[in-house]
């Protein structure tokens, strides 16, 4: 979703993503918290490998921005008439 969002493919890598998998005990460890006390509906350890992937992607100060326009666009992305993700998705998102 990122990529359609950025206009572009956005990668993650792998180096950055290997290391924060080795080192993310932090992240581990409120995941087992948020679980332990109820307030987390999935895998802790699964919660954080996507954070985590979520983390290493290689976006840039313009992909950010880009994607910040596009989801204030509700989806409408640079061409004229396109866009990325459909209204019902937009508004199912901003009801949370």
């Amino acid at each position: 979703m990122q990529s359609a969002f950025a206009g572009r493919e956005i990668r993650i890598s792998d180096a950055v993503n290997d290391s924060e998998q080795s080192t993310n005990f932090h992240n581990r460890a409120i995941a087992w918290l948020l679980y332990s006390g109820g307030t987390m509906y999935s895998d802790p350890m699964e919660a954080c490998e996507v954070y985590t992937r979520q983390c290493s992607t290689l976006v840039t100060t313009i992909d950010l921005a880009t994607m910040g326009a596009t989801v204030a666009a509700r989806g409408a992305i640079r061409s004229p008439g396109s866009r990325c993700s459909t209204r019902r998705w937009f508004r199912r998102s901003s009801r949370r």
